[in-house]
């Protein structure tokens, strides 16, 4: 919508939009604020910064048909001209998150193993989740379906925001349920949010606020992106979760596979 535009609305016809504006200027506010990974997973300048930890994932191998919807996603919003306020995370680290591990800086009580003490190095809580989880049963089939989120909860989001995406049906959203639960039980890390944690994969990270133009541009932009990558992408199909070592966003290593031990 141009500012043009906005001008010109009146009416009946303006009482629908100036919602859609006190929005979007909500979302300019919340954008000044302050983005928390920055000074903590990136410079202002979109720089990555060393924040080592762990997390069960599940990777986007390039071998996924995911692979070209995705990069087309990615590809609409490197050609905006607000597209130097964001940080791309590489295609390599593409994935989905299963379980939100530990990162070394945020050390709360809620954030880190009940039975590891605060002040232990993050290698010690990596060698207690690899113990735990090298005899950990999968319990299902090693493959879960996905789907992208559609319509204004996957739009009228943060800009840099990633892409939510919810589970194909509800055997899988079950699935998922349960495995998050006995992983949290297993490891004794029950986070704020467990119980409304929304899927997602990350392509981007905002490094500077948008102005209100801008913004208003990005949602039309995510709403034909998210569109396209939803009919280009019906089901996003992904392998075993994986126990991944980080040192930083832009590279996710894999140390072991959650399998069922029976089947």
């Amino acid at each position: 919508m141009t500012r043009r535009h906005v001008l010109h609305l009146s009416g009946a016809a303006a009482v629908g939009s100036l919602a859609g504006l006190r929005s979007l200027a909500a979302s300019a506010a919340d954008g000044a604020k302050p983005f928390p990974w920055i000074g903590t997973k990136f410079t202002p300048d979109g720089q990555v910064l060393r924040c080592p930890g762990n997390t069960i994932i599940c990777h986007i191998e390039p071998s996924n048909p995911a692979t070209a919807p995705l990069a087309a996603f990615r590809a609409a919003l490197e050609a905006e001209p607000y597209a130097h306020k964001f940080t791309f995370t590489p295609p390599s680290s593409y994935h989905m998150t299963v379980f939100e591990g530990v990162i070394d800086f945020n050390r709360k009580p809620s954030l880190w193993p009940a039975d590891l003490a605060l002040d232990a190095p993050v290698e010690a809580c990596n060698r207690l989740f690899i113990e735990k989880l090298e005899a950990f049963d999968l319990g299902c089939e090693p493959r879960f379906r996905m789907k992208v989120l559609e319509g204004d909860g996957n739009v009228d989001v943060r800009p840099g925001a990633g892409i939510y995406l919810v589970p194909a049906d509800e055997s899988e959203a079950t699935k998922l349920r349960r495995l998050r639960d006995r992983l949290s039980d297993l490891l004794k890390l029950h986070q704020p949010g467990h119980d409304t944690y929304k899927f997602h994969t990350t392509q981007t990270y905002a490094i500077k606020p948008l102005d209100e133009i801008e913004t208003s541009r990005y949602r039309a932009v995510r709403r034909d992106s998210i569109n396209a990558l939803a009919a280009a992408m019906p089901v996003l199909e992904l392998g075993a979760p994986e126990l991944c070592l980080f040192n930083d966003m832009f590279a996710f290593n894999p140390r072991l596979y959650l399998r069922p031990r029976q089947l």
